[in-house]
């Protein structure tokens, strides 16, 4: 299995964590006032953006576009209402999507994240909707501390796969870490999912 920074070449490397990164999904949701420190977000509603009102969040390098995969504010609040903006993707590029933790899976087991909308199939790479979805934390590669993720190679025929191998590293008594590696596809119909080992 590739580590990044073994020698092997990877198509791309990933960084992710919440202490490692500019701009991670955890700093980002916080400084918008979507969560707290402790919150645990399983799950992320879509929403049909409107530009005027909605509020893209920058997570890792990009800046969410309508019709780009990407993390958006629902509109702030009336002040005093009680309610706090919401993290959404675009319904426009994705349905509803649910979180998955790569390393708590077995390898072979698979998970399904959600579906990329019929036209944002044909219209968005899917590498980057990949990559969105390992920036924004959707795909968890790591339980505390970070991950390194290789992207070792990615198939484009009949659908969309991408294969990663890595490392997560994380706090019991001391720090660990372990070997990651995992799948993510795109069906040629939109199915997001993801396979561990």
């Amino acid at each position: 299995m590739r580590q990044p920074g073994d020698g092997h070449d990877c198509l791309e490397h990933l960084t992710i964590g919440r202490h490692h990164v500019e701009r991670n999904v955890w700093d980002v949701l916080g400084a918008a006032g979507i969560l707290r420190p402790h919150d645990r977000w399983e799950f992320v509603p879509a929403a049909h953006i409107d530009p005027a009102s909605y509020i893209p969040l920058q997570v890792g390098a990009s800046v969410p576009v309508p019709g780009g995969p990407g993390l958006w504010s629902t509109p702030p609040p009336p002040v005093g209402s009680g309610f706090t903006p919401e993290g959404v993707v675009d319904a426009a590029v994705f349905s509803p999507l649910v979180r998955v933790d790569v390393p708590r899976i077995q390898p072979g087991e698979q998970r399904v994240i959600g579906r990329l909308a019929p036209a944002a199939v044909r219209t968005v790479d899917h590498r980057e909707v990949v990559r969105f979805l390992l920036q924004a934390e959707v795909v968890q590669t790591y339980w505390h501390i970070h991950a390194e993720c290789c992207l070792e190679r990615e198939d484009r025929t009949d659908g969309y796969r991408a294969v990663f191998s890595g490392t997560h590293w994380y706090v019991t008594n001391s720090q660990n870490f372990d070997p990651l590696a995992f799948t993510l596809s795109i069906s040629v119909d939109g199915l997001i999912e993801v396979r561990a080992g």
